[in-house]
């Protein structure tokens, strides 16, 4: 809360905090904002649990023209909204962060996590280079597209970077902090991983009957 508040006053705008609680570890809004009273926060609790659905889900409060979704503990990061910022004037929509460097997990979880990206960059046939990136922004004008999305082409994340083609864009960002344990075992992320991959397939047939139709 106090990063967001020292950037609001750095950057002399505007900032609606939105606290989404898909786990139902806090009581109130009141809790949240407590320590940032110079802060807009709303505190939004989705009917169903999941990082990626509770986010779209949130959208749909959002007032702002430009929505940065973050991770609760890139706090360090905030400074790379302006890069992102600089994306979408220059005519992006949806802009993604790309982990080139990670404190924040094992050794271990970055190499798995890269291996992945680079497979199923290339089998999928995906512009998108980090696939799970915990910080994107995006223009509030294509919100109604995201929220009317059913899925039928694939996952979320890869169909609406493929359809804005040149309206989206990655920067390049650090995570840091130091190592801590993660909430995904291994097992867990496996079977994350499988369902994952399920939609990517569903976005690959999506690629190919686009390259049938137009041959």
């Amino acid at each position: 809360m106090l990063a967001v508040a020292a950037y609001q006053a750095s950057r002399n705008c505007t900032i609606e905090l939105i606290v989404v609680d898909d786990l139902r570890v806090l009581s109130g809004v009141a809790q949240v904002g407590q320590l940032a009273p110079d802060v807009l926060v709303k505190l939004f609790v989705p009917e169903v649990k999941g990082q990626l659905d509770s986010g779209i889900r949130a959208l749909a409060h959002a007032k702002g023209e430009l929505i940065v979704t973050i991770d609760p503990d890139m706090h360090e990061n905030l400074a790379d909204i302006d890069r992102f910022v600089e994306k979408q004037i220059s005519g992006c929509s949806l802009v993604y962060g790309v982990r080139v460097a990670r404190g924040d997990v094992s050794r271990t979880r970055v190499w798995i996590s890269r291996l992945y990206n680079t497979i199923v960059r290339r089998v999928f046939l995906l512009s998108v280079h980090d696939i799970n990136t915990p910080m994107l922004l995006l223009s509030a004008e294509i919100v109604p597209e995201i929220l009317g999305y059913d899925g039928r082409f694939g996952l979320v994340k890869v169909y609406f970077p493929y359809v804005l083609g040149a309206r989206f864009a990655e920067v390049k960002i650090e995570v840091s902090g130091m190592s801590k344990a993660s909430s995904y075992s291994y097992l867990r992320l496996a079977g994350f991983m499988f369902r994952q991959l399920l939609g990517l397939s569903a976005f690959l047939v999506f690629r190919l009957g686009l390259r049938r139709h137009a041959a």
